[in-house]
């Protein structure tokens, strides 16, 4: 895959189905960090990785990570590229238990 100009918040790059994904860092309205995933070509998101809790904030590289519902399939697929390394924190999100991850980029080639 080839996607040009590398774009600095792009974290990790990998294929599903034959589509080009992204995970791309941004930030919350607070500076925390989020990961969202993209389609490469056209940045339509595909789904939004992280959780916010105002009440459990993390160092500025590190997420809480949305692991269950709709997100089951896709957080499998982006832990295995290698790209969030787990930091053993573990907090409720609603009904939900999430877990804290680092973000750690990984090579593109």
């Amino acid at each position: 895959m080839t996607i040009g100009t590398r774009d600095p918040s792009v974290v990790s790059v990998f294929t599903v189905d034959g589509i080009d994904l992204e995970v791309v860092r941004g930030t919350y309205t607070d500076g925390s960090a989020a990961l969202t995933v993209r389609e490469a070509m056209s940045h339509d998101p595909v789904a939004t990785l992280s959780v916010w809790l105002e009440d459990e904030p993390l160092p500025a590289d590190h997420i809480w990570l949305k692991t269950y519902s709709e997100n089951a399939q896709i957080a499998r697929i982006v832990l295995a590229t290698g790209c969030l390394e787990e930091t053993h924190h573990v907090t409720q999100a609603g009904y939900a238990m999430v877990h804290g991850y680092r973000i750690d980029e990984v090579s593109h080639d």
